[in-house]
């Protein structure tokens, strides 16, 4: 049985290089094309070509059992996959849902006390903001009523709150200096009362006897 030349089987085959090129076209040489022995290379490369196509089928044939085998095996680890990433799907989906019922729910109903601390704590804060956002009407009215003591003590509280629990509040921070001018009016006007009630009480009859003033909002505005 005739071989296949190695050349033809080696691993560096290449008909670009020139050596190799004409051991292959032996009917080529450097002073022309030999067409005489142009047909029996023809034949000869067929016959090449043919051996190793019938080794070809040869080795498909004695080793088809065995790929056939690794075929099925591999189907057979691919469906075990799909099963496997069914099974990993399902464990995932219990942990999920484990997570959910054993851990953030219980986990949520800890945190419930502090929302609601929170929740009030804002309510708190708001009804602080209204009421401070009313005070200036609210001094306007006890002035207009010389209710000087109780607009003294709503500004002291007010400030306090702009100080403590509302300082963070930006819109609100304006008030203090507000505030601060109204109790300066508030000295103001206990001092005109005060200037007024001597000069009235100097410039009486001494035989009135009558108190000038209620005892009580002359002992305020000394």
């Amino acid at each position: 049985r005739e071989v296949v030349p190695s050349l033809f089987l080696s691993s560096s085959f290449n008909l670009q290089d020139p050596t190799t090129f004409y051991s292959v076209f032996t009917h080529i040489t450097s002073s022309g094309i030999s067409k005489r022995n142009a047909k029996p290379l023809q034949e000869k490369l067929f016959h090449y070509l043919e051996i190793i196509e019938s080794d070809m089928s040869r080795q498909i044939a004695r080793k088809s059992s065995a790929f056939f085998d690794t075929m099925m095996y591999l189907n057979a680890q691919m469906e075990q996959l799909k099963l496997n990433h069914k099974a990993v799907l399902t464990l995932r989906n219990g942990i999920s849902n484990l997570k959910d019922e054993v851990v953030l729910k219980p986990m949520n109903i800890l945190s419930l006390p502090r929302k609601k601390g929170n929740i009030l704590s804002a309510m708190k804060k708001l009804e602080n903001m209204r009421t401070v956002r009313e005070v200036q009407s609210t001094i306007q009215l006890q002035l207009a009523h010389q209710e000087y003591a109780s607009a003294l003590d709503l500004i002291s509280t007010t400030q306090d709150l702009l100080s403590s629990e509302l300082s963070a509040i930006k819109g609100l921070r304006h008030l203090s200096s507000e505030l601060q001018e109204h109790e300066k009016l508030i000295e103001k006007m206990i001092a005109a009362e005060f200037n007024k009630y001597i000069a009235d009480d100097l410039n009486r009859p001494l035989s009135d006897l009558k108190d000038l003033l209620d005892e009580v909002i002359l002992v305020f505005i000394s």
